[in-house]
C-alpha cells in the first residue's frame, strides 16, 4: 500500500467521497476604496488618506474586512505625510535660525532618551533611530511626534510633564531645559526632519542579500563550481586546506540519505563502485530527484512549519481529515511548484480565479491550527486565538520573525509595530467558527468550518467499486444467513413446547457397575459377583 495515500473506501466505507479542510472558499476581500488628493502644501486630502490608513482595525466575526488591511495603505499615507513634510520643510529652510538635527536635536536624544528609547531597547513601543521609527504608533495608540505640530505631539507632553504627574520624560534626573524643549518644538514644527545621513542602525536580516564575488584561482585545483570557490576561500583564509574525497560508497550513502532520507539500495551502492564517475554521480542525484521519496523526505519540514496533524491538539486529540493538504505539498515537492505559486496558493488559492481542487486543497495550510472542543469551551475565543495563530504562523514561515511579540506592544527589536499585527490579522478575520456542537445541544463540540469535497481518482474508483461489489454480496449472504436461523430458530422453539407440554416420564437407571473406594468391584448381571 502506499504510505501516502489509503484507499478512501477503506477510510470512509460509507460514501466515495473524501473531504478536507480549506480555507473559506467565500470569503473575498473588499475592494480598495478610492481616496483623491487635492491642493497644495499640505491638503485636506492628505489628512484623510493618512487618518485612514491610520485607523484601527476592528475584530469581528461576522463583518467584513475592515478597510486598513492592507500594507500599502500605511505605506500610502507614509509616503504622502512625507511629500507633504517635505513640501512644509522647504518653507521653512530659508529662515536665518533653521533647526540642525545633528547639532540641535540628536545630543538631547542621546542625554536624555537613549537609554530607554535607542537601538537596544523600545520602551513604551517608542524608538528613536530613525524618522520612520518616530512617527510609528506607539503602545499607547499615537505616535510620538505629529510632523508639523509640535502642540499636538505627545512627546512636548511627556517632557514638559511635571515630576509629581508621574508622566515626565525622562521619569527619572533632570528634566529637559527650556532651550532643549524651545528646540525640539521648532524641530517637530519644522516637519521634525531626520536626516538620511544618519539612519538607525538595522538588522542583517533586513539587509538584501547580494550575491558576491567569485575569483577563481589559478591554483584551485578542488573546486568544482561557484560555492566550492566560496568554500575553498573561506577554508584559506582560516588556514585550513579541504578534506579528501569520500570513498564512492560513502559519498553515495551521504547524497542518497540527503535527497530522500533512505539509504541507497545495496544494488546501487555496486553500481556506483563500479563507475565513480562525474557522468555517473549526476545520473545517479538526477534519479534521486525524480523519486517520490524525494518530495516525502523535503515536505516534512513545511508540515513542521504549517504545524501539521491529523488531530486537533489539546486533551481529546481527536481525528481530523487533513491528509489531502499533506499530499499536496508532497506532490508540490515532487513537482518542483515555483515558490510563488506554492506561497499564493497555500494563502489564498480558493481565492484565483477558477481556482482548480488542488488550489484549494492547497489552502489546508492554515485549517492545520489546533481545536479545542472541549466541553465549555467558548467557540469565538476559539476562532480568535485560531486567527492569532495563522498570523504568528505566517510571521514565522514566510518573513522569518517572530510577530507574536507585537500581539501586545510595538516589536522591541524587529520593525514591526502593534498596527501592524493587527492589520495583518485583519486578512484573515472573515472566517466562521470552527466549533460547533451536533445539533445545538449538550456540552461536546466538533470540529466545523469550510470543507471540500474530493473526487476520486480511477483507479481509486475502481478500487471503491470492487469494495462495494464485495461488500454488496457479503451483505446478501448475511441476510441468507439471517432468514436460515430464524426458520431453524421457530422449529426449535416448537419443539421444546412440545416436550414441555408433555406428562414427565421417570426412568430409573439400572446400575451395571462400580468399585468401591476399598477396591470393591461389582458387576450388575442376573448372576450377582463380588471380588
Amino acid at each position: 500500500m502506499n504510505l501516502h495515500r489509503r484507499a478512501v473506501a477503506e477510510r470512509q466505507p460509507e460514501r466515495h467521497r473524501a473531504s478536507t479542510p480549506v480555507a473559506d472558499l467565500h470569503r473575498r476581500p473588499r475592494a480598495p476604496e478610492t481616496v483623491r488628493i487635492t491642493g497644495d502644501n499640505r491638503p485636506a486630502g492628505v489628512a484623510s488618506v493618512c487618518g485612514w490608513a491610520d485607523s484601527p482595525s476592528v475584530l469581528s466575526s461576522n463583518s467584513s474586512l475592515p478597510r486598513p488591511t492592507h500594507d500599502c495603505f500605511p505605506l500610502l499615507a507614509g509616503r504622502v505625510r512625507s511629500l507633504a513634510d517635505v513640501d512644509h520643510v522647504h518653507h521653512c529652510a530659508g529662515s536665518a535660525d533653521a533647526i540642525d538635527f545633528s547639532r540641535d536635536v540628536a545630543p538631547i536624544f542621546q542625554q536624555h532618551c537613549a537609554e530607554c528609547h535607542g537601538s537596544d531597547k523600545r520602551e513604551g513601543g517608542l524608538r528613536l533611530t530613525g524618522r520612520a521609527e518616530l512617527l510609528l504608533r506607539a503602545d499607547s495608540g499615537e505616535p510620538a511626534v505629529v510632523a508639523g505640530s509640535a502642540a499636538t505631539s505627545e512627546l512636548i507632553r511627556r517632557v514638559t510633564a511635571t515630576a509629581e504627574s508621574g508622566e515626565r520624560m525622562p521619569p527619572e534626573g533632570p528634566g529637559l531645559g527650556e532651550a532643549e524643549v524651545s528646540r525640539l518644538r521648532r524641530w517637530i514644527d519644522a516637519g521634525a526632519e531626520w536626516p538620511a545621513s544618519e539612519p538607525g542602525p538595522r538588522h542583517w536580516a533586513y539587509v538584501a542579500p547580494q550575491r558576491p564575488a567569485v575569483v577563481e584561482s589559478p591554483d584551485d585545483h578542488w573546486s568544482h563550481n561557484a560555492i566550492d570557490r566560496l568554500v575553498l576561500r573561506r577554508l584559506r583564509d582560516e588556514g585550513l586546506t579541504p578534506a579528501p574525497a569520500a570513498e564512492p560508497a560513502r559519498l553515495i550513502r551521504r547524497v542518497t540519505l540527503d535527497l530522500i532520507g533512505l539509504p541507497p539500495t545495496l544494488e546501487a551502492v555496486d553500481d556506483f563502485v563500479a563507475d565513480p564517475s562525474q557522468e555517473r554521480y549526476a545520473r545517479y542525484v538526477d534519479e534521486l530527484l525524480a523519486s517520490p521519496r524525494y518530495g516525502e523526505k523535503w515536505a516534512r519540514h513545511w508540515l513542521d512549519l504549517a504545524r501539521y496533524a491529523d488531530s486537533n491538539g489539546y486533551q481529546a486529540d481527536q481525528f481530523r481529515d487533513i491528509w489531502a493538504w499533506r499530499d499536496w505539498v508532497i506532490n508540490a515537492m515532487n513537482n518542483d511548484l515555483p515558490y510563488d505559486q506554492f506561497t499564493i496558493s497555500q494563502l489564498a488559492g480558493d481565492l484565483l480565479p477558477d481556482a482548480t481542487i488542488d488550489q484549494r486543497v492547497a489552502t489546508g495550510f492554515h485549517r492545520c491550527t489546533t481545536c479545542n472542543v472541549e466541553a465549555g469551551v467558548d467557540p469565538e475565543e476559539n476562532r480568535v486565538n485560531q486567527l492569532i495563530d495563522r498570523v504568528n504562523t505566517t510571521g514565522t514561515v514566510w518573513l522569518g520573525t517572530t510577530l507574536e511579540c507585537a500581539q501586545c506592544h510595538n516589536h522591541k527589536y524587529d520593525p514591526f509595530t502593534q498596527q501592524d499585527y493587527y492589520q495583518l490579522l485583519a486578512f484573515f478575520n472573515g472566517t466562521p467558527l470552527e466549533v460547533e456542537r451536533p445539533g445545538d445541544a449538550g456540552v461536546q463540540y466538533e470540529v466545523a468550518g469550510p470543507k471540500l469535497e474530493l473526487p476520486l481518482t480511477p483507479e481509486q474508483q475502481a478500487q471503491a467499486d470492487a469494495i462495494d461489489a464485495e461488500r454488496t454480496e457479503a451483505a446478501a449472504r448475511v441476510a441468507a444467513r439471517r432468514e436460515q436461523l430464524g426458520a431453524d430458530l421457530a422449529s426449535w422453539e416448537n419443539t421444546l413446547r412440545s416436550q414441555m407440554e408433555a406428562e414427565p416420564t421417570w426412568h430409573v437407571l439400572p446400575v451395571r457397575e462400580f468399585v468401591s473406594a476399598g477396591g470393591g468391584h461389582m458387576i450388575h448381571s442376573t448372576t450377582a459377583r463380588c471380588s
